[in-house]
């Protein structure tokens, strides 16, 4: 009973050790929204006809409702959208973060955490940079 409960523990050890958070969500909101004289947050639903749409554009999303977190200016008008996507891996969830211009082009792409064994380089910049300036309409993969 005792080698069982070690090998349970020490699988339980590996396990949370392959889980990363590079980024916590506030910090990842505070990075790119701090310039915006205010935020806000709405949250949407998703439809059957939004989630047959979100499986052409995003095959690996999970998502039953999204959060959008809003940079305003002081009068209001929106200069940057936010939203973290959570997707399946290679090896388990990978939550996404992603922000957009008023015009729909991604600003930043950020990984907030994984579960991926070799997944460092999913977090560098010199992987993530090919996602700048793409149109939310367009269909890709993390």
């Amino acid at each position: 009973m005792i080698k069982e409960i070690s090998t349970l523990i020490i699988l339980l050890c590996v396990q949370i050790s392959l889980s990363a958070e590079l980024v916590s969500l506030k910090d990842f909101l505070k990075t790119e929204l701090s310039a915006s004289a205010k935020v806000s947050k709405e949250t949407f639903d998703l439809s059957a006809d939004d989630k047959s749409k979100l499986a052409e554009l995003a095959q690996n999303s999970e998502e039953k409702s999204f959060t959008f977190y809003y940079g305003k200016a002081a009068d209001g008008k929106i200069e940057k959208s936010c939203t973290v996507v959570v997707q399946k891996g290679k090896e388990g969830p990978m939550s996404v973060g992603t922000c957009f211009n008023p015009n729909g082009l991604i600003e930043s792409v950020t990984i907030l955490g994984h579960e991926e064994e070799r997944g460092k380089g999913i977090s560098e910049q010199s992987f993530l940079k090919q996602f700048k300036s793409k149109k939310v309409s367009d269909a890709f993969v993390v």
